[in-house]
């Protein structure tokens, strides 16, 4: 019997993955925050469903120092990693953690942050 696997859907934006220039340095040659989408390096732009968040998603944060303000999956992509900002509507989010599934080729962004862009 063949069994038909269900697709998933990333029908709820288009996201994207951004790295810090490392240039932002100030007059007194102190690093400095990035406050517009100019001061990113652009990686790529993956289109993303939002996910719940789980109870052990907020635990697994808060061992690390970290508070969960958003869960997104993608397709399963190369190349990203922990220390890049994910921009959505002008806001910016640090990742905390990546989770491949490599089994239904998709990618969970666990996500901190919010800081609105200039």
């Amino acid at each position: 019997m063949l069994v038909k696997k269900k697709l998933s859907s990333f029908n709820d934006g288009v996201v994207g993955v951004y790295s810090e220039k490392s240039t932002l340095i100030n007059d007194f040659n102190a690093k400095t925050n990035a406050k517009t989408i100019d001061d990113y390096n652009f990686i790529m732009n993956l289109c993303f469903s939002e996910e719940n968040k789980r109870q052990e998603d907020f635990l697994f944060a808060e061992a690390l120092g970290k508070k969960l303000t958003m869960k997104i999956k993608t397709p399963l992509v190369d190349g990203i990693e922990t220390n890049y900002k994910v921009i959505l509507n002008n806001y910016v989010y640090d990742i905390i953690r990546l989770d491949p599934d490599k089994r239904n080729k998709e990618l969970y962004f666990y996500l901190e942050g919010g800081r609105e862009l200039a």
